[in-house]
């Protein structure tokens, strides 16, 4: 071995030992005998500690601050220092920078592409190409950033509880481990206006639900049959999915008659039906329905994904339906994201060759669809995120379900299918106006002309579906059809829902705009426009809740609409306090109060969070003097038309 004459160190171990070293290489004398690891560390180098050095380091410091100051002028250094991220800051101003060669083609700058891509060496316009990621789209606003911006989106909702996340979405402002939630969601109303969710943390319901004392008794044929008629009274008839009669073959059909393949995909749809017709029953009250969701649960971990089936896109489908109802949104849309996708899978979005004769076939494939479709654009609303799929609705061969009777004989009379198709026609218009066009045509004039179409389509709907049906001739079909009640009421709000949502979405949208341009005729037109369908929805559930036997299901559905109504005149009375409609937003704030009180009887647990919510946000504006609700009185018999449009949104 060889040893090298510029080597004046000696090797790491020979050093740490305190031994005379050989200084050869590749090892020196000792480590070779001894077999140790030999490594030649550099000498550390050390600033000297001179007054030379200090001023030509500050020297250099006085350069760089000279040369920021000529590049952004006007940008406090200080200011970018002190503030911190000043490594992100400095990043952001350097994006301002365009070096220009002597021909004058335009060049990134040089901190830029040596940070970047450093040993690429390319022209300025394959840089660009390359370094290039900003897709065009809005990011996420910093007020909906969770503290990780990594994994604060992750989300956990095994733990069922009453007070974690809101199902429909209102009460979602907490960034944190909440998945996220978009522009557009319910639940940006009420962040706009600085809800805080933190103070709902440590609140408890005034009720809790009753434990299962013996879980064997859940399984007896009286409670299954219960709860099975349950299903088929109070969900059924207003998402008709699963067919009575085959299901109850199956039900009853020895179990040495079931291919042990499917088994598991019984069990699934067996017990969700089971979970959704005891929670139809007591709502939140109970725990009965949680025992067969997880029993449902259970199953559906055997199978996985790597199965796909009719009896699964409609397990799925039921699955997300009912965990929105149990406060687990995000669990919600991941079971109807695997519905939709299987049902693509299967090729449910398109209508069957003409030559399949079998009328039954094709219309279960068409209610099936039709039900994801709605939960597609509902979950998509609710929580502001974008649709799953892509394709266009001509994409969508398949056509609406047909009015049937339980004979599955057509029919003009009242069947359980008009409702699927009536809120599917409404989605329909609301989406080629919606999102058919880009952003920045959903301006005021395209508002009003949504609502019309909407208006059209909703009364294009049968006569018996109408507000301007004879009450005679109402009451015969009530009593026929016993579910025809909540179904017209049911459709009407879903029209106004649309509309308060587009209305709303314009408000947010044209924040930016000019005063002139917020202040001209169909602006305010699209204001008095939004107040009136806030008012009418709050009008016709109040109504309905009055006039009607309520069960879980209904109960729920009117906390949901109610709720998104009423954010109309509650962030109105915030923000605009001194306005002439004050009174007005007032009376409509104390009549939803009073609502939830009632609909919270039927174990809705957010009800009470949402009464917490108006009297946390404005509680103290709803303390009115009989003076007030004098001129509150006349503000609600003066229609909405004969007022100056001073409302805001």
């Amino acid at each position: 071995m060889k040893k090298w004459d510029n080597m004046d160190r000696a090797c790491d171990s020979c050093r740490l030992k305190k031994l005379k070293c050989s200084k050869t290489r590749p090892k020196c004398a000792k480590c070779l005998k001894n077999g140790w690891e030999c490594c030649y560390s550099p000498k550390t180098r050390r600033s000297p500690l001179t007054r030379v050095h200090l001023t030509e380091v500050e020297s250099r410091l006085d350069g760089l601050e000279q040369l920021f100051y000529e590049l952004f002028p006007g940008v406090d250094l200080e200011k970018n220092l002190k503030g911190g991220g000043a490594t992100k800051k400095l990043k952001e101003l350097s994006q301002r920078i365009t070096l220009v060669n002597e021909d004058g083609e335009e060049l990134f700058n040089e901190f830029e592409a040596s940070t970047v891509i450093p040993y690429f060496d390319s022209s300025a316009q394959e840089q660009k190409w390359i370094m290039d990621s900003n897709s065009g789209g809005k990011s996420i606003p910093p007020d909906s950033l969770p503290k990780d911006p990594l994994l604060g989106f992750d989300w956990n909702e095994r733990k069922n509880t009453l007070t974690g996340n809101d199902g429909a979405g209102f009460l979602n402002t907490e960034a944190n481990n909440r998945g996220y939630y978009g522009q557009g969601s319910s639940s940006a109303s009420l962040k706009s206006v600085g809800f805080d969710m933190t103070l709902f943390s440590s609140q408890s319901p005034s009720y809790s639900p009753a434990s299962i004392s013996d879980p064997s008794l859940l399984g007896s044929t009286h409670a299954i049959a219960k709860f099975i008629e349950s299903y088929f009274i109070n969900f059924h008839p207003y998402c008709p999915l699963v067919n009575h009669d085959r299901f109850m073959r199956q039900h009853n059909a020895s179990p040495d008659q079931m291919e042990p393949r499917l088994f598991n995909q019984w069990q699934v749809l067996f017990n969700i039906v089971l979970a959704i017709g005891a929670w139809g029953i007591a709502g939140e009250s109970t725990d009965i329905d949680l025992f067969y969701y997880n029993n449902a649960k259970s199953h559906l971990s055997r199978i996985a994904f790597e199965v796909g089936s009719l009896r699964l896109v409609i397990s799925f489908y039921l699955l997300s339906r009912y965990t929105e109802w149990r406060q687990k949104p995000n669990s919600s849309y991941a079971y109807h994201g695997q519905a939709l996708r299987m049902a693509i899978s299967l090729g449910l979005h398109k209508e069957l060759s003409p030559t399949v004769n079998n009328t039954g076939v094709k219309e279960q494939r068409r209610r099936i669809w039709c039900c994801l479709y709605l939960q597609e654009y509902h979950l998509a609303l609710v929580q502001g995120r974008p649709l799953s799929y892509l394709f266009s609705r001509d994409e969508m061969s398949i056509s609406y379900p047909s009015s049937m009777n339980d004979n599955e004989h057509w029919t003009t009379e009242p069947s359980i299918y008009l409702g699927c198709v009536g809120r599917a026609r409404m989605l329909d218009q609301f989406s080629k106006l919606w999102y058919g066009k880009n952003k920045q045509s959903r301006n005021a004039i395209n508002c009003l002309k949504l609502c019309d179409s909407l208006e059209t389509t909703f009364k294009e709907m049968p006569k018996f579906m109408q507000a301007d049906i004879s009450s005679l001739v109402l009451s015969s079909f009530l009593q026929e059809y016993p579910w025809l009640s909540y179904m017209r009421y049911s459709l009407s709000w879903q029209h106004l829902w649309l509309r308060i949502y587009a209305l709303r979405e314009l408000s947010v949208n044209s924040e930016a705009n000019s005063e002139g341009e917020n202040n001209n005729t169909t602006y305010q037109r699209c204001r008095i426009l939004l107040v009136d369908a806030a008012q009418k929805t709050i009008a016709s559930i109040t109504n309905f809740i009055n006039n009607n036997s309520l069960t879980p299901f209904f109960a729920w559905n009117c906390t949901f609409y109610l709720f998104n109504a009423a954010l109309v005149p509650l962030t109105s009375l915030i923000t605009q306090p001194s306005s002439n409609e004050r009174h007005r937003w007032i009376f409509q704030l104390k009549s939803v109060v009073k609502a939830l009180e009632i609909l919270s009887t039927y174990k809705i647990s957010s009800c009470k969070r949402y009464i917490q919510t108006i009297d946390q946000l404005c509680g103290s504006m709803l303390l009115v003097s009989p003076d007030d609700m004098s001129q509150t009185s006349e503000l609600i018999d003066t229609p909405l038309s004969d007022r100056s449009a001073t409302t805001g949104f």
